[in-house]
């Protein structure tokens, strides 16, 4: 049974309540929700989508493959509290990730993201 994407955005919103209420993202992941930070390129590597584009497309494949879900970037999953939000780069190109993940991915994966600014 596929999850609809209203269903997918409230389990979401509720996991980042819970986040910065203190629970740690770990407990909150799901068969339909999973944490991540964005990876980091390695060493002198200069592509900064490529480590993080191969990372989030794997774990949208794995959510694909069952009922959908969503993956959350830019909270690490052994936080909890508002420290948990390690947040992503203001210049991140949406679009270039959204076209990695569909490369990365087989069949290629169309993949939806949503920004969410968070209260200061």
């Amino acid at each position: 049974m596929t999850v609809s994407r209203e269903q997918l955005r409230r389990e979401a919103d509720r996991a980042i309540d819970e986040v910065l209420a203190g629970r740690e993202a770990c407990e909150l992941e799901s068969q339909t929700l999973d944490f991540k930070e964005l990876k980091r390129p390695a060493g002198n590597d200069r592509d900064l989508l490529k480590a993080a584009a191969a990372d989030l497309a794997e774990a949208v494949a794995c959510l694909a493959n069952s009922r959908g879900g969503t993956v959350i970037v830019g909270v690490r999953d052994d936080g909890a509290g508002p420290a948990a939000i390690v947040g992503v780069p203001t210049d991140l190109d949406i679009d270039d990730l959204r076209h990695r993940i569909w490369q990365h991915t087989s069949p290629s994966l169309v993949v939806d993201i949503d920004g969410w600014a968070l209260p200061a």
